[in-house]
């Protein structure tokens, strides 16, 4: 079982595995005469349940799901953010009925079995390789940290990631994002009129958390807004003064105080 922190938000993807999942299924059957074969199995089916969490959404049509009682009428339950992280309970019962199964193997049998199960399970595994957040600075924060002036620094299209804080850092200024694990007030308020950037919604709370620079992700951007560069030229209060790659920098006028 893996749980990576992906590029593409990887803490909510939780894989057994095929090769795991035959050998639970092989200690269930090997270790059927016994309750606790299917105490096991029993407890790996409810808890992978509980991995799916409160809803799903399955071609277009989102689905409550058993957990949704609970989340609702649980106060301690309902403040669970990623559900997934049952699958711990999972991955348990896997490891216990594995055992089971290679414990009815005798004498050179139990070596050549766990021998293969073993190499069966990393086979698996070097398939496929995740491929994690890189440590590496980007060029545009190095080029912000670089910059004279004293001023807070917003990247759109706005969402909050474990990278923002690492970004924060590199940049070495103040950053209008975070990164948590419930919403903030504040977050909720503004999230819907900072979605909407460029627009004199977003300008307007720009200006208000005295914002200096504004990184764009152009990537991104693009996806949800094709029209944003057009849409930016209308507003004289961003000028641009970095380009490179997906990212670009607006420096906001009366944002930033030079040292």
């Amino acid at each position: 079982m893996g749980q990576f922190y992906r590029r593409d938000g990887g803490e909510h993807m939780v894989a057994l595995g095929a090769s795991v999942i035959i050998l639970s299924l092989l200690g269930i059957w090997f270790g059927r005469p016994r309750r606790l074969a299917f105490t096991l199995a029993g407890l790996s089916a409810i808890t992978m349940i509980f991995t799916l969490g409160p809803d799903t959404t399955i071609a277009g049509i989102n689905l409550n799901l058993p957990v949704r009682f609970i989340y609702d009428h649980v106060p301690v339950l309902s403040g669970i953010r990623v559900w997934n992280r049952f699958a711990i309970y999972v991955a348990l019962a896997a490891a216990l009925l594995i055992g089971m199964a290679l414990s009815r193997l005798r004498g050179r049998q139990y070596y050549v079995g766990s021998g293969i199960a073993a190499l069966v399970l990393v086979i698996e595994l070097a398939i496929w390789i995740p491929s994690f957040v890189t440590g590496t600075p980007r060029n545009v924060d190095l080029w912000l940290r670089e910059q004279p002036e004293i001023g807070a620094v917003i990247e759109m299209p706005y969402r909050y990631h474990g990278s923002n804080a690492y970004n924060a850092y590199q940049i070495g200024k103040p950053m209008a994002t975070w990164s948590g694990t419930f919403d903030p007030p504040i977050y909720r308020e503004y999230f819907g009129r900072l979605s909407t950037f460029p627009s004199q919604q977003s300008l307007a709370i720009i200006q208000r958390w005295g914002i200096g620079y504004v990184i764009v992700n152009r990537y991104l951007i693009e996806k949800q807004r094709p029209d944003w560069r057009t849409a930016i030229e209308r507003y004289p209060e961003y000028t641009l003064v970095y380009e490179q790659g997906d990212y670009l920098v607006y420096r906001l006028r009366h944002g930033v105080i030079r040292e």
